[in-house]
């Protein structure tokens, strides 16, 4: 599935979780609403009811009210001096303190769960406080809500897993090429069949071998003759022989080039990358990093070696690899040359790389002295070439074996010099 695919599926999911938790929270905020309307109707009803009655008729009041209203959690009445006159509670816990204290029992309210009810009231001539409070929310509310939410959180569930096959991609078979060849095919052309031929048989080409034999007509105007068997092995032979002396052959990989193969990337000798490829990859990673609007280093990398070489030894490269493990960035520049090439790595970074590549240099045995130049893209939109020199002329500036010299660009004057460029005739 597609990156952009997969992130629309997730976008519905958090919006239906986002339904779902809404569509929950209304329900709880209509039922409290709902409650709280009623309750406060009550309550007002029994305070307009004590102010008709005398003292010893309010309490009776009291007494035949109280069970009866709705959702009562508990209520308590306080005359003058705030002494305790009636108390009433569903459960114990509704009640802070004991009401046979006199004066020390309280309703107890929760912010979210119940509502609070407290007002003035005249009886008989004397003022009292009378305070209650109900219970508009309880843990058999929330039963039914979380059960609906479960059961359209499982819908949506189920309906995803039904939809995912139509969402996903369909898989179709590459195009078949009319150039290529399958595997029946192919083992007709190299001959990989079961039959037995007898040697000094005059083999007559297949179907397949004269469908090679036409392409092969596009780049050789002669026809492909009937060879026998014997010929043939032989040629083949002579081929996979000149194939491996090829392979085997030093060099950068013309010799690969003239006998009709892909160069390789990869020195056999030292295990680094070609120098006939660097301004190709350097300038591949240069557009990439702009892209990205990344910073790239490039470091020249000289060795002072007693002896001479004709190309990097192998241990010699395995000090560069232990610490920048990337032999496709790391390339041949001569038999005493190295040049590295360290995306995203601003100079600073690359230089510090470079120092613990040198530590490893004088500590190993024989000691190996290193000399460096290494430039940056530093913000700019440099070309291979440019780079290249920079770091050269970097490195034609440390003298001293172990020195390191950091070619810094200025953006303004870099500018100006394309500005120059463009201008010139």
């Amino acid at each position: 599935m597609s990156r952009r695919r997969s992130g629309t599926i997730w976008a519905i999911a958090v919006v239906f979780l986002f339904v779902v938790a809404a569509a929950s929270v209304l329900r709880l905020h209509e039922i409290r609403t709902e409650r709280g309307a009623r309750t406060t109707h009550d309550f007002r009803a029994v305070v307009r009811q004590l102010e008709e009655q005398d003292s010893e008729s309010a309490l009776d009041l009291l007494d035949a009210k109280a069970p009866s209203l709705f959702r009562l959690r508990a209520l308590t009445l306080h005359g003058a001096e705030s002494k305790l006159l009636y108390a009433w509670a569903h459960t114990p816990r509704a009640l802070l303190g004991e009401p046979g204290d006199g004066s020390s029992a309280s309703v107890v309210a929760h912010p979210l769960w119940d509502e609070h009810h407290s007002t003035q009231v005249s009886i008989d001539g004397s003022e009292a406080l009378i305070t209650a409070s109900f219970s508009l929310l309880s843990w058999s509310d929330l039963y039914p809500i979380l059960r609906d939410a479960l059961a359209a959180l499982l819908l949506f569930a189920l309906a995803a897993v039904i939809a995912f096959p139509a969402l996903a991609p369909s898989r179709r078979s590459p195009p078949k090429s009319t150039r290529g060849f399958d595997r029946e095919d192919r083992s007709k052309v190299t001959g990989a069949s079961s039959a037995h031929v007898e040697p000094g048989a005059a083999h007559q080409p297949s179907e397949s071998l004269e469908f090679e034999a036409q392409d092969e007509e596009i780049h050789s105007a002669q026809p492909l003759e009937p060879v026998s068997t014997e010929e043939a092995l032989t040629e083949e032979s002579a081929a996979t022989s000149r194939s491996k002396e090829v392979q085997q052959s030093p060099g950068s990989g013309l010799g690969a080039e003239q006998a009709g193969e892909p160069p390789p990337f990869v020195s056999p000798r030292s295990g680094l990358s070609f120098g006939e490829h660097l301004l190709r990859r350097l300038a591949l990673e240069l557009e990439r990093i702009a892209a990205n609007d990344q910073d790239l280093s490039l470091a020249v990398i000289a060795l002072d070696t007693p002896e001479e070489r004709e190309s990097v030894s192998r241990s010699d490269a395995a000090l560069f690899l232990e610490h920048f493990p990337f032999e496709d960035l790391v390339f041949e520049s001569g038999p005493r040359r190295v040049c590295i090439i360290f995306p995203a790595f601003s100079s600073g970074d690359a230089l510090e790389r470079i120092k613990q590549i040198r530590r490893s240099a004088r500590e190993q045995s024989p000691p190996l002295e290193i000399r460096g130049g290494l430039a940056g893209r530093n913000g700019r939109l440099v070309n291979a070439d440019r780079l290249l020199e920079e770091a050269e002329s970097a490195l034609d500036q440390a003298d001293a074996p172990g020195e390191i010299v950091t070619f810094e660009a200025d953006p303004q004057r870099f500018r100006e010099y394309l500005r120059k460029q463009s201008d010139a005739p």
